[in-house]
């Protein structure tokens, strides 16, 4: 599912460098417009409003930000964010401009749903090898999150792919369609106490991690 566009308004900022302090005093934050084929502006926006927007906005989530009282919102996402290191408050927030006509590729969550009929009988744990498939698709079709259902893992020998995933006709899929997403690592006998009670180990799967998609990242298509 597509995400929602949340929407923001901004100013253009004159003041930079050290000044900035200055701002944050006043009760505003500056931030950073960029992009490809785009120029670069320094804005500044209420703080308050711009704590609301991170409490909802993911790296994946589009953000229409509306400069003073330009007639065209921007259509950007949220790429940084500069934190104090002590403070944890925001110092600086950087937004990167996309174009709406050109796909974008990315990288999103795979969340899971469901319960295994392995776990609830068997015992065993959940492994899952990739936390995040690659995707291209136009910004107003970029999926937030993606879902797996566990519910179909009734023994240990099966698997679920990447294929498995439902994903929009919208959406095109960039990670191998046959990589293990997750699977349901068995327990094993694994030793004897003294009183003659069993003790249960867990079998790790064989299978590494996926690499790709460690990072959340959004880059104009070609």
């Amino acid at each position: 599912m597509a995400n929602s566009v949340l929407e923001i308004k901004v100013q253009k900022r004159d003041v930079v460098g050290k000044n900035v302090r200055f701002l944050r005093k006043n009760g505003k934050t500056p931030i950073h417009l960029y992009g490809n084929g785009v120029e670069s502006v320094s804005l500044e926006i209420e703080t308050d409003e711009l704590t609301r927007l991170l409490n909802r906005a993911g790296p994946n989530t589009p953000v229409s930000i509306t400069i003073d009282n330009d007639s065209e919102p921007r259509f950007t996402y949220l790429r940084e964010v500069q934190k104090h290191p002590v403070t944890e408050k925001v110092l600086h927030v950087d937004f990167l401009e996309v174009s709406t006509t050109e796909e974008i590729i990315s990288n999103i969550s795979v969340g899971l749903i469901g319960e295994s009929p392995a776990i609830k009988s068997y015992g065993g744990r959940v492994n899952q090898t990739m936390r995040t498939i690659r995707v291209s698709a136009l910004p107003k079709d970029l999926p937030e999150r993606l879902e797996i259902d566990l519910s179909s893992l009734d023994t240990f020998e099966k698997v679920l792919r990447v294929s498995d995933i439902e994903i929009s006709s919208d959406v095109d899929l960039l990670t191998d369609s046959e990589s293990v997403v997750v699977r349901i690592s068995a327990p094993r006998r694994a030793a004897t106490t003294g009183g003659g009670s069993e003790i249960e180990e867990e079998v790790t799967s064989d299978v590494a991690p996926s690499d790709e998609g460690t990072e959340e990242e959004i880059t104009e298509g070609q």
